[in-house]
């Protein structure tokens, strides 16, 4: 039968095998194609929107996002569904496919479910370099994470946190240390939090996640927003604004009422007083990175701490001078995160204002980060009134946040290799700083070529499996996976940071040196050998 589905748009559904189909003419307006179908307990959603497709999968109460660019129409978007796995087609090309049962709700009624997502059913369809891992291997050491997350739980009493100068929280956290870590690796950052949340998650451990964001919003009830971390000096500023995203998932996960009308007014307040404030406007409407005033750094280091990448060549030597990438793509999600709690609490004045908010700074960092030179994101410097000279890994990121077009996501896979080498993704291009601009020399700059750090690895597959570029993540997936266990292999240990050019934990700009880290490494571990993500976390 014919449904309507938007302007000029109509789907197409069969009752017998779930199927349904937009056809978007080429002169549909902007937001055109817009439908949807149900099967039993899952329900679809689609917008086709400048060439990209966002598909909305919702089973029981759980709901997962699909981006993927599409191109210009006209496109005839197919999903097949049945009881237990569902395939997404755009004309003839398969965009992804997956099982209804690979989802946290159901994991949560056995402890082996999860581990059914890993081997041959994760790699069945999937490029020879994915097939290729030692995935019997890959299963122990998930199993080996999987066990191991309560030994990396902190308390304020912990004799490691006199190293520094501690703010007391009210609940245990997991932190990064692993044993052979510095101390102070013992503070809840910001944005590592995230990557051990969404791993929480997939291991159904959200008794731990629990306390993390019971913290968060404590620190955002105290200081209006999460500073970077735990600590007294680092107090001054926030970290790149991931961490409401999990809070998200984890109520999703959970059905978790309470938590929901408590942390939304507390997100919001951080949103729009911290993230949206006087010290972070520009004139391009775009947002920088700031600090509120640490007495012990340069005001551009302490500015570019807020990032996360401290420190980096990345941003020209001034990041208060440009629009990150990174920054304002976690601001859009930051926004949709929002709407999607504000509809959660029936709140439509606040899902449009959020959705509107979410759009317009979209449609800022098309115009305005976007090289059509470089065929990439790169930071846009608003005082110089051009782009930053070196290109970073968090270029993917406008991917992650569904800014990218079709076309330009096109050319960012293909330039891949501008950033890929061997034993993963560069956190730069080869780059050196300009004594003239930098505070720092090059040996200080870890956040720079050859190092590649597995955050940005994590980003840039989810963003290139949104767009249906998996044989891309694959590529990236794959050599971080293999150098990673291989120095497990060899040392026991996993680390902060890999030598990707080489292979190796020699770094010439280590700063403090290559540090062992669980944290984001070992969620690395877990969350990419499952991908893509979205059909994974709630």
């Amino acid at each position: 039968m014919l449904v309507p589905g938007g302007a000029d748009v109509f789907l197409v559904q069969t009752q017998d095998e779930q199927t349904f189909a937009a056809v978007l003419p080429e002169d549909a307006p902007p937001g055109a194609g817009i439908g949807a179908a149900s099967s039993a307990n899952h329900r679809y959603a689609l917008t086709i929107r400048d060439g990209v497709a966002d598909i909305t999968r919702t089973v029981d109460d759980l709901t997962v996002q699909n981006t993927f660019a599409v191109g210009p129409g006209p496109h005839r978007l197919t999903i097949d569904a049945t009881a237990t796995a569902y395939t997404l087609r755009v004309d003839d090309r398969t965009l992804v496919a997956g099982a209804h049962g690979c989802c946290p709700r159901r994991w949560r009624k056995t402890s082996s479910a999860a581990a059914s997502c890993s081997s041959a059913a994760i790699t069945a369809a999937r490029s020879p370099s994915y097939r290729s891992l030692d995935w019997k291997m890959m299963k122990n050491l998930d199993d080996s994470i999987r066990h191991g997350w309560d030994n990396d739980v902190v308390r304020s009493d912990d004799p490691r946190r006199q190293s520094v100068e501690s703010i007391d929280l009210p609940f245990p956290w997991v932190a990064g240390a692993a044993p052979t870590s510095p101390d102070w690796y013992t503070t809840m950052f910001s944005w590592d939090t995230y990557f051990t949340n969404l791993a929480l998650i997939v291991h159904d451990r959200l008794d731990l996640i629990r306390g993390n964001i019971e913290n968060y919003l404590f620190l955002i009830e105290r200081f209006g927003y999460m500073p970077n971390g735990n600590e007294q000096p680092l107090s001054t500023r926030s970290q790149i604004p991931l961490f409401a995203d999990s809070i998200l998932r984890y109520i999703r996960a959970t059905g978790d009422q309470e938590l929901l009308h408590r942390a939304y007014p507390l997100l919001v307040r951080e949103y729009r007083d911290y993230w949206l404030a006087d010290h972070h406007a520009t004139p391009t409407g775009l947002v920088t990175n700031r600090d509120l005033g640490d007495p012990t750094l340069d005001p551009r280091l302490a500015a570019e701490a807020e990032t996360g990448l401290d420190w980096t060549t990345q941003f020209d030597g001034d990041v208060t001078h440009t629009n990150p990438v990174m920054t304002n793509a976690a601001l859009v999600v930051y926004a949709r995160t929002l709407a999607h709690l504000a509809n959660m609490l029936k709140l439509p004045d606040q899902v449009r204002e959020f959705t509107a908010d979410a759009d317009r700074r979209a449609t800022l960092m098309r115009r305005f980060c976007w090289s059509e030179d470089r065929g990439h994101y790169l930071d846009y410097d608003y005082v110089r009134e051009q782009h930053v000279a070196v290109l970073g890994a968090t270029s993917y990121w406008a991917l992650w946040a569904g800014v990218a077009t079709g076309e330009q996501t096109a050319r960012m896979a293909a330039g891949l290799d501008d950033l890929l080498r061997d034993h993963g993704l560069l956190s730069t291009e080869q780059s050196r700083p300009d004594p003239a601009r930098f505070a720092l020399e090059y040996e200080d700059l870890q956040w720079t070529y050859p190092a590649g750090w597995p955050p940005l690895h994590i980003i840039a597959c989810w963003g290139l499996d949104r767009y249906g570029y998996t044989d891309h993540a694959d590529k990236i997936a794959t050599r971080l996976l293999a150098t990673i266990t291989r120095h497990l292999g060899e040392t026991g240990e996993t680390y902060e940071k890999y030598n990707v050019v080489d292979g190796s934990l020699d770094l010439p700009n280590s700063r403090y040196g290559t540090i062992t880290l669980h944290g984001w490494t070992t969620a690395a571990l877990v969350l990419l050998p499952r991908r893509p993500l979205d059909g994974l976390l709630p």
